[in-house]
């Protein structure tokens, strides 16, 4: 598996409370100047291909409907035909929506477009969504990735140097990495674009519109309008639009400037917008399904909160619940002929809870089960390959599927809850003597990748004292040792 050497602004952060926690007083690594990366378009296109899954799984996996996949992939296909000759055209334009309900879009660099579902519930026309659509495009042709990559591509070890992908660059040895694409995948999640580009990308998107003689131009205003207005909670696995797209002051002004000069037939009204496809009000349709689903997320979150905190009983009771809202979500879901591996993986967690707060066998089983299920619904899902690892490696000792299924789980790792996880099993499968694959320097390793995780982690001591016993000079005790 090709490796990416780590560069999480999380890192610095975590290798600093470690370095707290370890007893450091006022020591500040001297961090140099990270290189500049330059990435040619087909190294651009190859780690945003690697990352899209595990991004995908940081927005809840892709929206499991093949007539909405084909509509928003026609909307962007036709714009795709309509980008001049002048501008960067060699991109593999893919246009997906992701199955989560914050309100927003994205694009990555090497030409992946998303939209999520909760955006498209909050659009009125297909006018609209086409705008939202040639705007991430535009972010592509336009370049605006292109100085911004040591943002996407770099973390901090905390070490006193960042770290470049070793597909792009090889100044530094870097003592933790992550599967090519990780990397890109977490930090897209929090990356925004300068108001000056997302002015520049509303421009050249009502240029796209305008050149397909499909889609009025004026939708990019009466989109950017809408979008900028909306106020709500900020959904936890995707940060909302107004995070990612920041308003230009004087960005109306000048789309009604260009409205007037160059397409003044649609400059008085919003008019011939062309109405949403069917698809996506079968998709509004299901919205009982989500509602249902999000109320099991929160029960389980609660559940798993009281139980850490030494109220087992009141876990249990919180978790069982929350599986009943997972299988009522299920068979919502079902009604509107959709099956959806984040509703069977989220189950299986809250089953997996409450086995760890009963030790009721059946929970486990059942858990086992759900997770199956997810993927056999999505063989991208990040749980089930993790979990179904950590079954393998604890449970049935079949260390050769164990370590398929971790090595997929580090893959697909977008940074959440359990993305520390995944390392930590690796770390124990490789220092597990009876394993065909046993491997002191890879455990080694994944320890560190661990600790750089999650530092402050119900097992981070035991995997210093291990880390430790395999590599006494690792850079991250050293740190840990100042």
């Amino acid at each position: 598996m090709k490796a990416m050497r780590v560069s999480l602004n999380m890192m610095a952060a975590a290798l600093l409370a470690l370095t707290v926690a370890a007893g450091c007083r006022g020591l500040e690594p001297v961090k140099p100047e990270p290189p500049a990366l330059t990435l040619t378009r087909d190294q651009e296109i190859r780690i945003t291909q690697e990352a899209a899954a595990a991004f995908e799984n940081a927005g809840g996996g892709l929206y499991p409907d093949e007539e909405l996949r084909k509509y928003v992939g026609e909307i962007g296909a036709r714009l795709a035909e309509a980008i001049p000759e002048n501008h960067s055209r060699d991109f593999p334009f893919t246009f997906r929506v992701l199955n989560s309900s914050a309100v927003n879009a994205f694009a990555m660099p090497g030409g992946c477009v998303y939209v999520t579902r909760g955006l498209l519930e909050k659009l009125d026309s297909e006018d609209e969504l086409a705008a939202v659509v040639a705007h991430q495009m535009a972010h592509a042709t336009m370049g605006h990735f292109d100085g911004r990559l040591n943002d996407l591509m770099l973390c901090d070890t905390g070490l006193g140097a960042d770290a470049p992908a070793v597909a792009v660059a090889e100044q530094y040895s870097g003592p933790v990495t992550l599967p090519d694409g990780a990397v890109l995948a977490i930090n897209l999640q929090q990356f925004r674009f300068s108001p000056e580009d997302e002015s520049t990308a509303d421009t050249i998107a009502m240029q796209y519109l305008g050149r397909t003689n499909l889609y009025n131009p004026r939708a990019v205003m009466e989109a950017r309008g809408l979008l900028d207005s909306l106020k709500g909670p900020v959904v936890a696995e995707m940060r909302p639009w107004r995070h990612t797209h920041p308003a230009m002051p004087g960005g109306k002004e000048k789309l009604l400037e260009m409205l007037k000069t160059k397409y003044p037939e649609h400059e008085s009204a919003a008019k011939g917008f062309a109405p949403l496809d069917e698809a996506v009000a079968k998709m509004k349709k299901a919205g009982k399904c989500f509602e249902t689903f999000a109320g099991a997320e929160s029960q389980r979150g609660l559940g798993e909160r009281m139980t850490r905190s030494g109220f087992p009983k009141n876990g249990a009771e919180r978790l069982a619940y929350a599986v009943s809202l997972y299988g009522k979500a299920i068979s919502e879901a079902k009604e509107s002929e959709l099956e959806i591996a984040s509703f069977y993986a989220g189950r299986a967690l809250a089953k997996h809870g409450l086995f760890t707060s009963t030790g009721e066998k059946k929970d486990l089983a059942d858990a086992r089960a759900d997770f199956d299920d997810a993927k056999r619904l999505d063989e991208e899902n990040f749980a089930a390959r993790l979990f179904r690892g950590h079954f393998f490696l604890t449970a049935d000792k079949f260390y050769g599927k164990a370590e398929e299924e971790l090595l997929e789980a580090a893959r697909l790792n977008s940074g959440g809850k359990y993305g520390s996880l995944a390392y930590l099993c690796l770390a124990e499968l490789y220092e597990t003597a009876a394993f065909d694959g046993h491997d002191e320097g890879k455990a080694a390793h994944y320890y560190e990748v661990y600790l750089a995780f999650d530092p402050m982690g119900a097992d981070a001591a035991k995997a210093a004292e291990r880390l430790k016993a395999l590599k006494p000079d690792s850079a991250l005790l050293k740190l840990m040792e100042r």
